[in-house]
């Protein structure tokens, strides 16, 4: 996918920026010069899609105080994302060696890796393509309005809770999937649930930071 074409002017811009607060003055001032001439800052766009030209003058007002080395900062802050692995970042050019630690398989992963001494299979034959294949849909129902979240059994396995992004926590019987109750009261979407241990409370938290209690 290719940048924006406001990333280019921007790059100038930040350049520039980081020439200003360093002793290459007349460089910078030079590349302001530049990027004005050569049309390098994006134009503004009015409600009838009508193109105006805009100065460097202007992205100062647009994007405010840039803080010293703030290009630097996020060239640095790239490279240690682009290199999680190493330890140390020395260099934007050169590849820098990775030391990643060493990390203990899970144990389905050691099953899938066929590490605990059973015989060497096939993909195809692997425990968890079998399982795959004994899977079958037993109900679809339909009662939220948009995407459902999250989805709980209750303590007794004869119950299932839905939350969903219509705000709404929806309470269904797993025998014949009959919906029992409708739980309302969030004020966002309903993000995560939980059931207390003697199956009395139900605990529902929404995107907004916010969780609530019914019985």
């Amino acid at each position: 996918m290719d940048p924006p074409p406001s990333f280019r002017s921007e790059i100038y811009y930040l350049v520039a920026k980081f020439l200003e607060n360093g002793p290459c003055q007349e460089a910078a001032r030079v590349l302001r010069q530049d990027i004005e001439t050569n049309d390098l800052v994006t134009p503004r766009y009015d409600w009838k899609g009508t193109s105006h030209p805009k100065t460097y003058r202007d992205m100062e007002e647009e994007y405010g105080t840039v803080p010293n080395e703030f290009l630097m900062k996020k060239c640095f802050e790239l490279c240690s994302r682009l290199a999680p692995g190493a330890s140390n970042v020395r260099s934007m050019l050169r590849r820098e060696k990775r030391s990643l630690p060493l990390q203990q398989d899970h144990v389905l992963q050691k099953l899938t890796n066929h590490e605990l001494g059973f015989r060497r299979r096939t993909y195809q034959d692997s425990w968890h393509v079998q399982l795959a294949k004994e899977l079958k849909l037993l109900r679809r129902t339909f009662g939220h309005l948009s995407a459902v979240y999250c989805l709980l059994f209750d303590r007794t396995g004869r119950l299932v809770l839905t939350g969903a992004d219509d705000m709404l926590v929806k309470c269904w019987s797993f025998v014949d999937g009959r919906l029992i109750h409708t739980f309302r009261g969030a004020s966002s979407e309903i993000s995560d649930l939980a059931v207390n241990h003697d199956n009395k409370l139900i605990a529902a938290v929404s995107f907004l930071k916010k969780a609530f209690l019914v019985t």
